[in-house]
């Protein structure tokens, strides 16, 4: 039999079943990239789902466990982890680094990811199972967590917290970009004990981006500096209790999100390119210091605002825009409202009222008539002449 087929479709094809006929508790699954239905990435056959969930597994080591609390379809070492193959995969709910009674080829997986091999087994007991496990261990977090809050006067957040399941303790560190994206950052905070302020703002900071000049002239070599000013953090204003704390953390965080985000892949080209964070700072809204500036231009810096170069791409953006609609126009009057795209037409009966575009209309009909009487003139002077040139013979 060909080894391109998990167990089961081997085990059927034996059997004398076909991709026409086959017993109810497999399927043909799709992913076909043969000309049988069989020659799929799956392997041939697959269980069904009312299958599965009427079976159970054993591990080695003769825990019980259900097929949904199972992993598969998972390639490793060659093989294909699966319940067709008879191998699907758990986390060990011991955690073991390693295990005798584990497939040989999972060892090196198991301190990474304590994945340990199962096969198919006909009956299921609870007391013996992963779920049982499963069940023990959520109470003993959930006791462990009730300790841990009676223990800080209830002072902790859940969004904050880090459970260990080997050593059966919580920890709590306090990160207050996690309160950003994790809590609606208003009303009651537990780690303060009492309502953020509602005075909400955003955390700005300044961009000092330097590099070495390189263009050949005589001012090659020349370090060129560049700071742009009012950067924001967040895409939108929060509590200033939440702003400040952010700010307390420091720069480094902003320094690796820029680093990353925007000015990693320029050093790619630029080796002396470098970058530094400046004056991070919670406000409800960014103000220019003009003496500052002044300072940092007469020092050969140049500066520009982050709201500046925010106003020019929106600027460039509707420039664009206006230009698309204007050959869009042209392109009307040149080949009429049926000879555009689907997208064009919306865009013009998005963009232009019922009178505009009849105005345009007017301009194709215009247009075409005039089309035909210069190719009427055209034809009637090369009919004159052709005329003309006979007479002359």
């Amino acid at each position: 039999m060909e080894e391109k087929y998990n167990l089961v479709t081997q085990e059927l094809l034996l059997a004398g079943y076909t991709e026409e006929h086959y017993p109810d508790y497999v399927r043909l699954p799709g992913g076909v990239f043969g000309k049988s239905p069989l020659e799929n990435i799956y392997g041939g056959f697959e269980y069904t789902q009312d299958f599965l969930s009427r079976k159970a597994f054993r591990t080695g080591c003769g825990l019980y466990v259900q097929a949904s609390n199972c992993i598969s379809d998972m390639d490793y070492m060659g093989v294909s982890w699966c319940y067709e193959n008879d191998n699907v995969l758990i986390h060990c709910p011991y955690m073991k680094n390693s295990c005798e009674q584990n497939d040989p080829l999972l060892m090196e997986m198991m301190c990474d990811f304590h994945l340990c091999a199962c096969h198919i087994t006909g009956d299921y007991k609870y007391a013996n199972s992963v779920e049982y496990l499963e069940e023990l261990a959520a109470e003993e977090e959930k006791a462990a967590y009730q300790e841990f809050e009676h223990s800080h006067k209830g002072r902790i957040c859940r969004n904050h917290m880090h459970y260990c399941r080997e050593q059966k303790t919580w920890e709590f560190s306090y990160d207050p970009l996690v309160c950003v994206h994790s809590c609606h950052s208003e009303g009651y905070c537990p780690v303060r004990g009492r309502d953020l302020t509602r005075e909400k703002g955003n955390v700005f900071y300044d961009v000092r981006v330097s590099t070495i000049r390189k263009d050949g002239t005589l001012f090659d070599g020349e370090k060129q500096v560049l700071i742009i000013r009012g950067r924001k953090l967040l895409k939108k204003q929060i509590s200033m209790d939440i702003c400040k704390a952010i700010v307390s953390l420091g720069a480094e965080h902003i320094y690796q999100k820029e680093w990353q985000n925007t000015y990693s892949v320029r050093a790619l080209a630029d080796p002396n390119l470098m970058i530094e964070i400046l004056n991070v700072r919670a406000l409800k809204r960014n103000k220019r210091d003009d003496n500052h500036e002044l300072l940092d231009r007469i020092e050969g810096t140049r500066i520009v605002y982050e709201t500046d170069q925010e106003k020019e791409i929106k600027r460039q953006k509707q420039e664009r825009k206006k230009i698309k609609l204007v050959n869009l126009q042209r392109k009307l009057v040149t080949h009429g409202f049926e000879g555009l795209q689907d997208s064009e037409k919306r865009l013009l009966q998005k963009k232009l009222n019922a009178e505009q575009l009849e105005e345009l209309n007017l301009q194709h009909r215009e247009y075409v008539q005039r089309k035909h009487e210069n190719q009427y003139q055209q034809m009637t002077l090369f009919a004159a002449e052709n005329e003309g040139e006979d007479g002359n013979e």
